[in-house]
């Protein structure tokens, strides 16, 4: 499989209060040893492959971490064509919803993340979730997504998947993980939990795009530990703004990229056991 620079996703375009199924969401469509519309950092051809281990259909996506001369090579995949294109949608799906079994060693998550857009460069919102806790049976996981307050109706989907240890970029050798049956959702039955992820609100950077240095902002509404950081596209922590706890009330960091190549970071922010993240784009 090739290199992945963006993060991209495609999508079902489907009727209002319905479901959007990925392409190839349950991973059935296989060429070549390649998962059809899913692209990763699988150069040796080890790292991503075809399970039979399905929770639905016949087949199931694996991520192994690799082995370089000894050393945990993470693994992540993309949901888009050969092109690198994603797939447009047409209305604010509030959940990504998937299935996973998980053999995490060390410190290594399951990273998943999902962001909507106007386009590349104009994010609407998203959500993001880490699962860390070994699971040899199939179970179910949600992310919530979370829009910029009156944004317009996204046109694009974008959806990555790591697994990796978040907090020094590398991964420990014999880590895996299985994925099957992703799906967005805009029902009723999440309404509790996204009205809890919205305790606090994270705004965009400004300016953004920027060079070198951003300003962050964000409200929260309870008295909570605060932790900011900032991840490259390949997942890895390239800065830890906040750590502390905080009291309800509004909040600014300035991040300085000085030294950093030009590209698309994420900045997450999470307060208490809820978590948000937001993209934005470095010109050098």
């Amino acid at each position: 499989m090739k290199n992945v620079i963006l993060i991209l996703i495609a999508l079902l375009i489907l009727n209002e209060h319905s479901s959007a199924q990925l392409l190839n969401n349950s991973f059935e469509n296989w060429d070549n040893g390649e998962a059809v519309n899913w692209l990763s950092n699988d150069i040796s051809g080890d790292l991503v492959s075809q399970s039979s281990d399905a929770v639905e259909g016949n087949s199931s996506v694996k991520l192994q971490v690799g082995d370089f001369a000894g050393v945990g090579l993470p693994v992540f995949i993309t949901s888009a064509d050969l092109d690198g294109n994603g797939h447009p949608v047409n209305q604010k799906y509030q959940t990504l919803k998937g299935s996973h079994k998980l053999s995490a060693n060390g410190n290594d998550q399951l990273w998943i993340s999902v962001v909507m857009a106007v386009n590349d460069s104009t994010t609407l919102g998203g959500g993001m979730i880490y699962l860390n806790e070994d699971k040899s049976e199939w179970t179910e996981f949600t992310v919530p997504i979370l829009y910029d307050e009156n944004s317009p109706v996204p046109q694009m989907a974008f959806v990555t998947i790591f697994l990796l240890d978040t907090s020094t970029g590398s991964a420990n050798i014999g880590s895996f993980a299985l994925i099957d049956n992703l799906r967005l959702e805009n029902t009723t039955s999440v309404d509790e939990e996204i009205k809890s992820a919205s305790s606090f609100k994270l705004d965009q950077n400004y300016p953004n795009p920027f060079n070198p240095s951003t300003k962050i902002s964000w409200n929260t509404f309870s008295a909570a530990r605060n932790t900011l950081k900032v991840y490259n596209i390949l997942g890895n922590e390239v800065a830890k703004l906040v750590d502390e706890y905080k009291p309800a009330g509004t909040y600014s960091v300035n991040f300085d990229a000085k030294g950093l190549p030009s590209g698309i970071y994420f900045y997450t922010l999470q307060v208490g056991n809820q978590v948000q993240t937001k993209k934005m784009i470095l010109i050098q």
